[in-house]
């Protein structure tokens, strides 16, 4: 299961990062892809199924609790430091997060035992800010696909 959105600039990572995630993932043949996130992600989420021929789009089609139930059947939750991976700490999935330096470390972990944090730590660290105003916004795109492939790898072998 796939989390591409989060309302706050400062915590996005880059579609395409996210779309070649998932091409690998298809590729290994070690999971089915669920795109998940609010009705904003659905056309997103669209487009990258389409691309890689095969996943299936959640994104804006389910409630809280929904989602919940849907989350039960995941093998993996991969997304951004937002409430969905909250969610999925709370059904108790195994998560990669990909985490900004928005906030301090450690102040918005998953309320679980079982995730991988990935973090670019950046001299404007907890900034707190909603919009990075740092050139290249690097605590995001210090996180590397392969980072996150390795993460995603440890996760569903």
């Amino acid at each position: 299961m796939m989390g591409i959105g989060t309302a706050q600039f400062a915590t996005k990572w880059p579609i395409e990062r996210f779309h070649e995630i998932g091409q690998r993932v298809i590729a290994s043949g070690l999971a089915e892809i669920v795109v998940v996130g609010g009705p904003a992600e659905a056309e997103d989420a669209k487009a990258m199924t389409a691309s890689w021929g095969e996943g299936i789009v959640a994104a804006g089609q389910f409630g809280v609790h929904e989602m919940a139930s849907l989350m039960t059947h995941a093998d993996l939750y991969l997304g951004l430091n937002t409430g969905t991976t909250h969610l999925a700490a709370s059904v108790n999935i195994p998560i990669v997060g990909v985490y900004s330096g928005h906030n301090l470390p450690g102040e918005w972990n998953p309320l679980s035992q079982n995730y991988t944090l990935l973090t670019h730590l950046v001299p404007c660290q907890a900034c707190q800010l909603t919009r990075c105003n740092v050139e290249g916004h690097p605590c995001m795109m210090g996180i590397t696909v392969e980072d996150v492939w390795k993460a995603v790898q440890s996760k569903l072998v």
